[in-house]
């Protein structure tokens, strides 16, 4: 691919509305998420600097609406060990691709084909231990905030276990390929690896231009209206997926420069209620690089032994917000809830060469539309309550994360801590 191709694609990547996927399918709090720092700024204070600790009590995969699974079972229930043999039969040197093909020569004819033969279920557990966002805001005016953050995280994956689906009748048959399946995976896979990994390190940085003005109503119910516009840049500093990994996670945008726009309304109803809706986009840059293919349309999207070289189109990642507050209803203390939504459209490959088929590459179920739907309960505490004459005032809260629905994705049930200082 030439780099005017390159620079083509990548502008057309931002007019795309459409996760293999840009980032990992996740209900972690990313560093533009508004719920990583206080929802209101001191108007009297030009520096906000806060810190997240998002941790994790429980994970789980969850396939489909209502269908929850072990997180290697996220896009197919059982993996084909047959399928993952066919795409090779072409005339090329390489001694691997050679190995495969006279693999799956060697099968009987049909093999596979009862839907059961060949099929195993992976099961282990991916996730992330904790996830610490760090927060710096700068107040130009009393309208405009920069604001600067970066995450730091932790996670990891335990070996995989595979269950042989094969009728005992057929498992002779098999021997070759999945007597020993996790040296299979790596000898014929070219290194893909199914044991247990842990990683720990920053995630992407970003950089963000925030509007936001208050419009106070002098209505019975209604107090005020806040506006807020923002605009932002992400920088693709984070841990990127291993190819080599047979469940990798990225620690961002997986090496994508993401532009972010969003905006919010909120309504103070009284003197201690606020309602409001907050809608944010993430349009991330197209990235080339090796990544796994799919080479027959019947594999599945774990046991894919080839890589190319390959552009990804991520799709836009869209999350909606709703929530509720009951503001200083006792001193300082503040209770908010709030429901989010995540979707992730679909993305698209576009392989460099005309080796495989762009076509079977794109029909990867990991590179559809993910979802997740969860409920954020926050207890916030604002300490300039108490030191109302004090030029640095603390802020701190506790929230609780509870997942309920997703499809393609890896959803947390997690809880931790905002803390935060003004001056």
């Amino acid at each position: 691919m030439t780099q005017q191709q390159r620079i083509f694609l990548s502008f057309m990547a931002l007019g795309v509305t459409g996760f293999a996927s840009a980032m990992s399918p996740l209900n972690i709090f990313r560093p533009q998420d508004y719920n990583t720092r206080p929802l209101r700024k001191r108007l009297d204070a030009r520096f906000d600097v806060s810190v997240l600790g998002e941790f994790e009590t429980e994970t789980e995969g969850r396939r489909c609406s209502n269908c929850k699974t072990s997180p290697f079972q996220i896009w197919q229930a059982e993996q084909n060990a047959v399928a993952m043999l066919c795409g090779f039969d072409i005339i090329d040197p390489d001694p691997l691709q050679s190995q495969i093909d006279a693999l799956k020569q060697g099968l009987p004819m049909g093999t596979g084909n009862d839907g059961v033969t060949g099929r195993i279920a992976v099961t282990g557990c991916v996730e992330v231990d904790w996830n610490v966002v760090i927060s710096a805001q700068y107040h130009l005016t009393d309208d405009v905030t920069f604001i600067f953050a970066l995450p730091v995280l932790s996670a990891c994956a335990t070996e995989a276990r595979f269950e042989d689906k094969t009728p005992d009748a057929q498992k002779g048959i098999l021997e070759p390929v999945t007597g020993d399946l996790a040296n299979t995976l790596k000898l014929l896979g070219n290194g893909l690896d199914s044991g247990p990994w842990s990683e720990t390190g920053i995630g992407d940085f970003l950089v963000m231009a925030e509007w936001g003005r208050h419009f106070p109503q002098a209505k019975p119910m209604l107090k005020d209206v806040l506006l807020n516009g923002r605009l932002g840049f992400s920088f693709p500093t984070g841990h990127k997926k291993n190819p080599d990994q047979l469940f990798p996670l990225a620690f961002g945008n997986d090496g994508s420069y993401g532009l972010i726009f969003g905006g919010r309304i909120e309504l103070m109803v009284t003197d201690y209620a606020r309602f409001g809706i907050d809608a944010e986009f993430l349009q991330l840059f197209g990235t080339e690089r090796i990544r796994r293919i799919k080479t027959d349309e019947t594999q599945t999207d774990l046991f894919l032994l080839q890589k190319e070289c390959a552009y990804k189109d991520p799709g836009i990642t869209e999350r909606f917000s709703i929530f509720a507050e009951l503001f200083q209803i006792l001193r300082g203390f503040s209770a908010r809830m709030t429901y989010q939504y995540f979707r992730h459209n679909d993305d698209t490959l576009i392989l460099t060469s005309s080796k495989f088929s762009s076509r079977i590459a794109n029909t990867a179920e990991s590179l559809r539309e993910w979802t997740t739907h969860h409920m954020l309960f926050d207890l916030e505490y604002d300490f300039a309550y108490d030191m109302p004459d004090s030029t640095i005032k603390p802020y701190a809260a506790w929230f609780y994360k509870v997942p309920f629905n997703g499809q393609r994705s890896i959803t947390t049930h997690s809880t931790g801590f905002v803390f935060g200082v003004s001056y």
